[in-house]
C-alpha cells in the first residue's frame, strides 16, 4: 500500500483516515480511533488504531496503537499492542514494545526492546 508493502507480514488498514503529506508539518498531539499514515513531519505524540510513517515520515515524539509500520524516522518510543514492523529504510531512536516484531535487514534501531504480552513496562515506565 502506497509504495510500502512487498511481502511484510503486517497489513495496514484498507481504509486510511487520515495522511499527512511529506510537506505537512504538525506540531501537537494526534489521536485518531483509525489509521493515519504520516509522511510529513510530526512533533508530538501519535495516539492511534494504526501508524504508517512512509519513507519521507518523520516523528519526533511517541507512538502508541495496535500496529505500526515504520519506513522513515522515529526519535521516540513506539508501543504496539499487536505489531511493529520496521522496514528496510526505517531509523527509529527510542524504546520500542510490541508482542510481535518484524525488523527488515537495513532498518537503524537503536534502544531499548520487550517484546511479549505481559504488558511490563520499560525501565519502570511505560512506554510511551
Amino acid at each position: 500500500m502506497f509504495g510500502l508493502r512487498r511481502n511484510h507480514s503486517a497489513k495496514p488498514s484498507e481504509s486510511l483516515e487520515t495522511v499527512l503529506g511529506p510537506a505537512t508539518v504538525v506540531e501537537g498531539t494526534i489521536r485518531t480511533q483509525g489509521a493515519v499514515r504520516i509522511d510529513g513531519k510530526v512533533e508530538g505524540d501519535i495516539s492511534a488504531k494504526e501508524v504508517v510513517v512512509g519513507e519521507q515520515g518523520h516523528i519526533q515524539g511517541n507512538i502508541e496503537a495496535t500496529s505500526v509500520i515504520v519506513a522513515g524516522k522515529i526519535m521516540g518510543n513506539i508501543a504496539s499492542h499487536e505489531t511493529l514492523e520496521l522496514l528496510s529504510s526505517a531509523k527509529v531512536y527510542g524504546d520500542i514494545q510490541a508482542p510481535l516484531l518484524n525488523i527488515a535487514e537495513g532498518a537503524t534501531f537503536q534502544g531499548k526492546c520487550l517484546m511479549g504480552n505481559d504488558g511490563a513496562p520499560l525501565n519502570g515506565e511505560p512506554v510511551p
